[in-house]
C-alpha cells in the first residue's frame, strides 16, 4: 500500500535529504531541491486517457506521436540504501527494443499521471531475470508493505526489503518518460516591428572517432553554436548544457559534438536539431 503522508514525508526527507539519490549518473533530479525552469516543462501535449475512459487516445498514441517512450526495465537496487529498500533504473537493463544499446544511462523524470495508462507499474521477476512476471504486480496493487516513488529522481522505495515479503527479485518496472520538446526548445524570440523568422534544421551527424561526432553544413559554415541545438542518440534527446551528456564545439565551420559517455561506434545514430535566423 502507499505510504501515509506522515511516513512519506519522513522517508522522503531521509532518502532525498540524507541519501539524496544525487548520483552522478545522467538524468538524476532531486525533487526536494528542484527549481522548475523552461527546460523541465513540456511543450508537447501528452495524449492521455482518463480513469473512466472518456477522453483522449491510448498510450500507443503518445508513443506514435514521438512524445512518450515506454520502458520495460529490470530495476537495480540502489547501492546507497540498505536491504533493497530503494530501486533505480538504467537503459542497459531495458528490454524495450533498442534501449539496451544506449548503455548505462540512468532513467528519471517518469511520467506521473496516476489515473492514466502512463502510471508506473512494478512487478516481481519471472524467476530467470529475463522479464517481469505480469501476474505478480507490486505497484500499484501491493498491500503487504508500504511503498512510494519519486518520479523526478526515478527512485522507488519501500519501508522494508521486498524479498522479506516473499517477492522474487530483482524487481521490474514498466514506466514512461516524456521525450518531446521542452518549453525552452519551443520558445522563439520575437523582436522588432516585423519580428524574426527562423528555419528549423534536423540533421544527421557522422562518426569522427572516440566519442566525437561531426556535422558539416557545407557549402555553408558555422561561426558559433546554432540556436536551440538539441542532440539525439538513437532517437533519445540528450540534456543540453550538460557536459556529462555532450559538449558542442565549432571548428573549421563544422559542428563537433563530444559525448560524456560511450557513443563510440558508427553503428549508433546521432542527429541534431537547431534554428537559424532567416
Amino acid at each position: 500500500m502507499p505510504f501515509d503522508d506522515t511516513y512519506r514525508e519522513s522517508i522522503q526527507n531521509k532518502h532525498l535529504g540524507n541519501v539524496g539519490f544525487t548520483s552522478t549518473a545522467k538524468g538524476v533530479t532531486n525533487e526536494a531541491n528542484v527549481d522548475i525552469n523552461p527546460h523541465q516543462l513540456n511543450a508537447d501535449q501528452i495524449p492521455v486517457i482518463d480513469v473512466v475512459n472518456l477522453y483522449g487516445p491510448l498510450v500507443a498514441s503518445g508513443i506514435a506521436a514521438g512524445v512518450v517512450e515506454e520502458h520495460i526495465v529490470k530495476l537495480t537496487a540502489d547501492p546507497t540504501v540498505n536491504n533493497n529498500k530503494a530501486w533505480i533504473a538504467y537503459e542497459d537493463n531495458c528490454t524495450t527494443s533498442g534501449h539496451s544499446d544506449r548503455g548505462s544511462i540512468r532513467l528519471s523524470q517518469f511520467i506521473r499521471v496516476a489515473e492514466t495508462q502512463y502510471k508506473l507499474r512494478v512487478f516481481e521477476d519471472n524467476g530467470s531475470e529475463t522479464a517481469p512476471d505480469y501476474t505478480k504486480e507490486i505497484f500499484p496493487s501491493e498491500t503487504q508493505f508500504n511503498w512510494d516513488y519519486n518520479a523526478g529522481a526515478g527512485t522507488l522505495y519501500f519501508d522494508e526489503d521486498p524479498s522479506a515479503n516473499g517477492k522474487t527479485l530483482p524487481l521490474w518496472g514498466v514506466l514512461y518518460t516524456y521525450i518531446g520538446y521542452s518549453i525552452a526548445d519551443a520558445i522563439l524570440t520575437i523582436s522588432g516591428s516585423g519580428g524574426l523568422t527562423h528555419t528549423h534544421y534536423d540533421v544527421d551527424f557522422n562518426y569522427d572517432g572516440g566519442n566525437v561526432w561531426i556535422y558539416d553544413p557545407a557549402p555553408a559554415s558555422f561561426v558559433s553554436i546554432p540556436n536551440q541545438l538539441i542532440v539525439y542518440v538513437n532517437g533519445v534527446k540528450n540534456r543540453p548544457d550538460d557536459s556529462s551528456y555532450y559538449t558542442p564545439v565549432i571548428s573549421g565551420g563544422k559542428l563537433y559534438v563530444e559525448f560524456g559517455y560511450s557513443v563510440d561506434s558508427p553503428s549508433w545514430w546521432v542527429n541534431g536539431t537547431y534554428l537559424l535566423n532567416d
